[in-house]
């Protein structure tokens, strides 16, 4: 009788199963953290820990045996098998779950590179809902500024300049609370430093003076102490006392609903200033230079935070030009 393994219990023969005797599995694994941020590490051993579990193995060395060991046939299943995990049994939201199985695709897609396994992961991804990009404009930001500085207290000044460095950098979420005094500020040059997303060193960014002033006031109700630029007012000896993503979150939403969005994301600021940028910068930088401001890792994506309408009338405007020759 033909020796069988199992691989979520689906009997496979050991004779078809490719081998990968002589691979060193935790080198394979330490060369897919290499190179990468702290964050992203962070974020792939927490996605592959959750597979991990689901296979019932010790650690990622475990997993990547199991599944490389397996045929392009039962990797799949395997796969389809833990995205049903991750939707009925996590009961995670399709964007986690589509990160959960990017994170295992990347792993997947190392071990073909290196000649491990002939195949890719072919597994789809949880339908998402359209992406969001509704964004204020310009004059809402400047009234979501005055609404963050209506009292003259600490609570104001931190979040004008919370709202100025989100908008006015185009800063991330996690930028912005991530951002430690004095390593990363330096209001004499009118700059801060910030780890962008993906990336393994800090970027410096050149703050306008208005930003800077807020900031300066900010600090000055603050302190000089070392430590994290946004601190939570309400905090009762929780850490640092660094904003955490959530606290940001309600800050906004709440100065959102003051002057009359329902449901305003950090998030909106940074998209509300590329999308300001793009038809502002028109004729002036061009999209490599605004590349630049967003700090996307590819135009493609910048683009999506063009207005539609503005894009339509570019066409209408671009035809209008072709017709002339004719």
């Amino acid at each position: 009788m033909e020796a069988t393994t199992t691989i979520i219990n689906h009997p496979v023969p050991v004779s078809s199963f490719p081998t990968i005797t002589g691979v060193d599995v935790e080198e394979l694994v330490s060369a897919f953290f290499s190179g990468k941020s702290q964050r992203t590490i962070e974020s792939y051993r927490r996605d592959l820990q959750t597979f991990c579990e689901f296979l019932d193995v010790p650690g990622i060395g475990d997993a990547v045996h199991r599944l490389f060991l397996g045929t392009h046939r039962e990797a799949n299943l395997t796969a389809l098998k833990y995205r049903q995990h991750l939707i009925e049994v996590r009961k995670l939201k399709p964007k986690s779950v589509n990160r959960h199985l990017a994170s295992l695709r990347s792993l997947v897609g190392l071990g073909q590179s290196l000649g491990l396994i002939p195949w890719k992961l072919a597994i789809k991804n949880q339908k998402t809902r359209e992406l969001n990009l509704a964004a204020p404009d310009p004059g809402g930001i400047k009234r979501l500024i005055k609404a963050a500085g209506l009292k003259d207290n600490k609570t104001s000044k931190r979040n004008v300049a919370l709202c100025l460095v989100l908008y006015t950098a185009g800063l991330r979420r996690n930028e912005a609370i991530s951002l430690t005094y004095p390593e990363d500020v330096s209001l004499e040059r009118n700059v801060i430093s910030v780890l962008g997303k993906g990336k393994t060193e800090k970027q410096e960014i050149i703050l306008p003076e208005k930003t800077v002033a807020a900031l300066q006031e900010w600090l000055d109700v603050r302190g000089c102490e070392p430590g994290p630029v946004f601190i939570n007012l309400d905090r009762a000896g929780k850490g640092d006392g660094r904003l955490t993503g959530r606290s940001v979150h309600r800050i906004i939403q709440s100065l959102g609903k003051k002057i009359g969005y329902d449901d305003l994301h950090p998030h909106a600021l940074r998209r509300g200033a590329i999308t300001s940028l793009l038809k502002k910068a028109k004729g002036i930088y061009d999209v490599e230079e605004c590349l630049d401001f967003s700090r996307h890792a590819d135009v493609s994506t910048m683009m999506l935070y063009r207005k539609r309408n503005d894009s339509q009338e570019n066409q209408a405007a671009m035809s209008r030009m072709l017709a002339v020759d004719l």
